[in-house]
């Protein structure tokens, strides 16, 4: 398995990449409130669905809508408008409520679950790697271990006490995918991203999500619980 490591200047055309996607050119004032506003409303219509307002709290940024995690002070980042947008405050977990939660979008076909979770019991970034892989193998029969070409973000200020990744090959559609994995300890939570997107054009859907789990933890690294 080779892998890549983009340059900052690599990173930075990624991003912005991604923002002139998300339509971030120069607009009228007035388009730019209303797209805040819609923003806000999504937010507040993803916390409501999730029943989750005493868990999170709106953390929208611009055009982007955005919901903080009030415990672990994650932040969630979703596209504008995608019907994957969701909000989970997962039940069923062996936490207590609140402890276990997750959220949901698409972008630019890359499907992303970003989870925050403060376990009863210890658990270690290794348990809940290997965890990830079996939940991953379970929905998609025939996964395999990938062994093509890999990138490498690094956050610019390391909040993860310990960091682990896994790259799981998958078949959607009848056609091969990536199934990314990235998990961290950070401040006692156990956060956790599943990325799956296109094998296809190489490296993509692994840099798309190298990028996003270093935002995750710069981010944390920058604002604790509240």
């Amino acid at each position: 398995m080779t892998q890549s490591r983009p340059t900052g200047a690599a990173v930075a055309a990624l991003v912005a990449a991604v923002a002139l996607a998300g339509g971030a050119a120069a607009q009228p004032a007035a388009a730019v409130e209303r797209a805040t506003d819609a923003a806000r409303a999504e937010a507040a219509r993803l916390i409501a669905e999730a029943r989750a307002g005493d868990l999170f709290e709106d953390a929208s940024t611009g055009s982007v809508p955005g919901a903080r995690h009030l415990r672990s002070g994650l932040v969630c980042s979703f596209e504008p408008g995608e019907q994957a947008n969701r909000i989970f405050v997962l039940e069923e977990s062996v936490a207590p409520r609140g402890d276990d939660v997750a959220c949901a979008t698409q972008v630019l076909g890359v499907t992303t679950l970003l989870y925050a979770t403060r376990y009863p019991k210890p658990v270690s970034v290794r348990e809940a790697v290997d965890d990830a892989i079996r939940g991953v193998a379970a929905q998609f029969p025939g996964a395999r271990e990938y062994g093509g070409r890999t990138a490498k973000v690094d956050p610019s200020a390391p909040a993860a006490a310990n960091r682990e990744r896994a790259r799981v090959e998958v078949t959607i559609e009848g056609q091969p995918a990536l199934a990314k994995i990235d998990v961290a300890e950070v401040n006692g939570w156990i956060i956790k991203l599943r990325a799956t997107g296109p094998l296809e054009p190489p490296l993509a859907t692994d840099l798309f999500a190298e990028v996003a789990f270093a935002a995750v933890l710069d981010q944390m690294g920058g604002s604790g619980p509240r």
